[in-house]
């Protein structure tokens, strides 16, 4: 009987409890509960496309009473709550109180709000803005092995623009974004990925917080060289009485930097320069010449023409006319005779100064080929000129015109016009 009793009581208790539950549940089912709801911004793309932008701030949200059965709330997460504001009336810069509307996403709970605190939040417009800027590196540091140098030249970027966009007054202070690269104990060529500072003009950072860019690093591929100076060399060709004994030449600049592959530079010891032909050089003077470089071997001076300075020491020159030829290679047909068209050929003869004055015209010997001589044409034919002195030659490159004409005979029949 005592076992029953208790049996009883447990019974009891038990139906009470779904009793509660259900009253509870069901019979009195409403109650509410508080939500932190963050804030949704609608229409900030219809902002952009009028020129115009919210100003971001600090995350808000709102406190959110919501109402409704106790199973509806016990389903009910904070995701399935939506607090938003719409943007999408403005049509121009300025501060603004916008009202914050909340609703619920899930479909299958009926609860209601009770409250919501703020009502209403301030928002910030600006003018909206977007632009290009080109990519700069800038370096810091040196190198500390002198043979090597990075070759700047060289660089290859994954973006040579950064595209921006944000608040019109920032926008407008961008010039360019700037890669800073330490170049301190660098060995090996570059190849990685920087992240960027967006400068004014001036190079100095600016607060871009509230700027979006397009990429946020930039990969950098840049090759490092070794490096050294070496002699620019003139070339000489002696002649026209200059020799080695009293020519003078000096080349500016005297040397030039280059840089390369390390198998490149190994066999280079100096540049040559185009050979300069001294019997064409009249007097003592500068000649330019060009800075030629191997393909594989890169210019770091900047430089590509050389100035070779070249001074004839203790020689005279002095310009006689002769007018005295001698023919060679004259075949001449019958009834053809050769008119030698230049009557004189002034000569320019170079040495020392004690051989040069007792020269006369008559001690140059020129000879005119005249090979390429044909029925009615005239030419120029290459002279050569023959001086009694070896230390002594002549300057420049000489010709004589020709021509060949018919001999015509007098009214007496002697060809050669003889009485």
């Amino acid at each position: 009987m005592k076992n029953n009793k208790v049996l009883t009581a447990l019974l009891s208790l038990v139906i009470a409890l779904g009793l509660w539950v259900y009253v509870v549940t069901v019979v009195s089912p409403e109650s509410d509960a508080p939500y932190t709801v963050p804030v949704t911004f609608q229409g900030e793309e219809t902002l952009k496309d009028r020129g115009l932008m919210r100003m971001p701030g600090s995350e808000q949200s709102v406190a959110v009473r919501i109402q409704g059965n106790r199973s509806d709330l016990n389903q009910l997460s904070q995701a399935s709550l939506l607090a938003t504001v719409d943007l999408g009336l403005i049509q121009e810069a300025g501060v603004y109180q916008l009202n914050v509307g909340v609703s619920v996403t899930d479909s299958s709970v009926s609860i209601s709000v009770l409250d919501k605190q703020p009502k209403a939040i301030e928002v910030t417009i600006v003018d909206y803005s977007v632009k290009e800027v080109p990519v700069e590196l800038s370096y810091t540091g040196e190198m500390k092995a002198k043979d090597l140098i990075l070759d700047r030249e060289s660089a290859v970027l994954s973006d040579h623009v950064v595209a921006i966009s944000g608040p019109a007054e920032v926008i407008d202070q961008i010039h360019h974004a700037n890669i800073e690269i330490d170049v301190t104990n660098l060995k090996e060529s570059i190849d990685q990925n920087y992240r960027y500072q967006l400068m004014d003009v001036e190079g100095t950072p600016v607060d871009s917080r509230y700027v979006t860019t397009n990429v946020a690093e930039i990969n950098v591929k840049m090759t490092v060289q070794h490096y050294k100076e070496v002699p620019l060399v003139a070339q000489l060709v002696y002649g026209g009485g200059a020799t080695e004994q009293n020519t003078k030449v000096t080349v500016e600049p005297n040397t030039i930097a280059i840089s390369g592959s390390e198998e490149a530079l190994k066999n280079i010891t100096e540049i040559l320069l185009d050979p300069i032909d001294l019997t064409e050089l009249t007097a003592s003077g500068t000649v330019t010449r060009a800075i030629k470089l191997p393909d594989t071997v890169t210019n770091r001076s900047g430089l590509t023409i050389a100035n070779v300075k070249v001074e004839f020491v203790g020689l005279l020159s002095r310009t006689l006319n002769v007018s005295d030829f001698q023919l060679i290679n004259a075949n001449v047909p019958d009834g053809y005779q050769i008119e030698i068209v230049t009557k004189r050929l002034p000569v320019t003869v170079r040495g020392p100064s004690n051989l040069v004055t007792k020269l006369t015209a008559n001690d140059i010997q020129v000879s005119v080929d005249c090979s390429g001589l044909g029925m009615g044409n005239t030419i120029t034919a290459a002279a050569t000129v023959k001086l009694p002195y070896d230390s002594v030659g002549t300057v420049g490159k000489y010709s004589v015109s020709l021509k060949l004409t018919e001999i015509i005979p007098d009214e007496s029949g002697d060809p050669t016009g003889n009485t």
